[in-house]
């Protein structure tokens, strides 16, 4: 999924850095529209034949004499049975090729690699939060009645960061993904009849719990972050929210107000948007999330990565250029409105 998800975040109509140099290999510019031309190889009739149900993850597929049956995380082929030249003459190395060149968008951005290093997914381990993250020590976390120890690595002693290694381009956002706990869980789930990718990464009828693990803390990035020399991060995540959602009121907004919520729909990012009930991915391209209007959720359908927040170009989709003239009038109501309490005052 890798290069797919990277491509679909740096989908802009102009050539960018953006995200092969926060997230890739430095300042090599993705093309215009890149999941466009990755899908320019792939936009042919390889004579692929299926059949069964794709949506439960039970089909065949055939090219020329190679056949293969899925079903669910199994499957079963004849490639073993066939010839060097039965293979060949089934198309299936075309059809290699031209999903070699597809990914090569991302993994061979630098013009430079015969072969791709292709990185593999696996799912988190569950483990058990250690007993010294919420120490007796530590202050509270916020400070309130009740709340618990603040569970980050400095509270088990005095210590000095002494990073020593070389600072990588991710090194900023890995700090963020640590402290922020930013846990992605709209894309966790793959291969389950609703996207392009197999196998499923988790079994039939799993549930969520399945996926995002008991409600309890778990292990936190400190462990690694200090044998780096690196210390501050959190000993223990809570992959449920529960902390931050009694802290902050989770999805509840009704107690904060002026804030712009907007979501490129070409970025997989947007299914964790914020949207008002009901609303989400497929509703308009303006919905208002609070009862002053203060709040508003904004669809960009032709929109990567936050591009409402890049500079302004001649090639933007008219989605963008709405989206920047909504921030703005509602950035200058908000300004007008906070002068008019100054005055008052």
């Amino acid at each position: 999924q890798s290069p797919w998800f990277t491509m679909a975040e740096g989908n802009y109509p102009f050539e960018s850095t953006y995200i092969t140099y926060s997230v890739g290999p430095g300042k090599f510019p993705l093309p215009r529209w890149p999941m466009q031309v990755a899908c320019q190889s792939l936009d042919k009739d390889f004579g692929v034949k299926w059949s069964g149900h794709f949506d439960n993850v039970t089909f065949g597929l055939s090219l020329g004499k190679l056949e293969v049956e899925v079903d669910w995380q199994d499957s079963k082929g004849n490639g073993a049975q066939l010839s060097e030249a039965e293979i060949r003459n089934s198309g299936v190395l075309d059809l290699l090729g031209a999903l070699t060149d597809a990914v090569g968008v991302w993994y061979n951005v630098t013009k430079d690699q015969s072969c791709y290093e292709v990185a593999s997914t696996t799912a988190t381990p569950v483990l058990p939060a250690p007993k010294s993250a919420v120490s007796g020590d530590c202050p509270s976390c916020p400070v309130c009645d009740g709340c618990p120890a603040c569970p980050v690595s400095t509270c088990e002693g005095v210590n000095k960061c002494s990073y020593h290694k070389e600072v990588s381009l991710t090194f900023a956002w890995d700090g963020v993904v640590c402290n922020d706990e930013l846990l992605l869980y709209n894309n966790a789930v793959q291969g389950a009849g609703r996207d392009m990718f197999w196998p499923p990464t988790y079994g039939r009828n799993a549930t969520v719990e399945d996926v995002v693990g008991p409600h309890r803390t778990q292990t936190g990035c400190a462990a690694s972050h200090n044998a780096e020399g690196l210390f501050g991060a959190p000993t223990v995540t809570d992959p449920w929210s529960d902390w931050i959602t009694q802290f902050y009121r989770g999805s509840n907004l009704s107690s904060v107000s002026n804030i712009v919520w907007s979501n490129g729909l070409l970025d997989p990012w947007s299914g964790a948007g914020v949207y008002p009930d009901g609303g989400g991915i497929d509703g308009p391209a303006v919905q208002n999330i609070s009862v002053d209007g203060s709040q508003v959720a904004l669809l960009l359908d032709m929109g990567g990565h936050h591009l409402d927040l890049f500079f302004p170009t001649d090639e933007d989709p008219p989605c963008a250029v709405q989206a920047r003239a909504i921030e703005e009038k509602m950035i200058e109501q908000w300004c007008l409105e906070n002068h008019a309490r100054a005055v008052l005052v």
